[in-house]
């Protein structure tokens, strides 16, 4: 498992030096210029999240902000890439990029594209994730509407 990890701080480095970014601290600090309080946001929605969920959205929420992405239906893209950043390497929610395919339907979402695809597919990012596909929807479209008034 640790061997895992270790790729997984590998994909994240390697999205972190693709957007200027030193770290988890310097992705808070991002976030947190912007006046933007993700864990408020995250933990209305759903209170007890577990860290790699967290990360994902504290990290989608600053590749946003580094990108200057103004759009809600692209900051939830900006989401997909986190979450499946922090896939573990070689599990079905990697292979399958689930975690593009999420903010892609968060994205549709936003744009009110109802014709969506389904999520039984993406049941082992939901499980990494510790949550369902509604509350996991919810915090993707909600943080993107807020960055998208911030970056205006």
């Amino acid at each position: 498992m640790e061997e895992l990890e270790n790729e997984r701080n590998e994909q994240l480095k390697g999205v972190f030096a693709r957007y200027a970014i030193k770290s988890i601290d310097d992705c808070k600090a991002i976030c947190s210029e912007k006046k933007l309080d993700v864990d408020s946001v995250i933990l209305a929605i759903k209170p007890d999240i577990n860290e790699t969920a967290r990360l994902a959205f504290i990290v989608g929420s600053a590749i946003a902000i580094k990108r200057d992405t103004k759009l809600a239906s692209y900051v939830a893209y900006d989401f997909g890439e986190a979450i499946q950043t922090l896939c573990l390497p070689g599990s079905e929610a990697q292979v399958r990029k689930a975690g593009e395919g999420i903010g892609m339907q968060a994205s549709n979402k936003i744009k009110g594209i109802t014709d969506q695809i389904d999520l039984v597919e993406y049941s082992s990012m939901l499980d990494f994730m510790g949550m369902t596909k509604d509350e996991l929807l919810n915090i993707i479209i909600r943080l993107s509407k807020i960055i998208e008034e911030l970056m205006k």
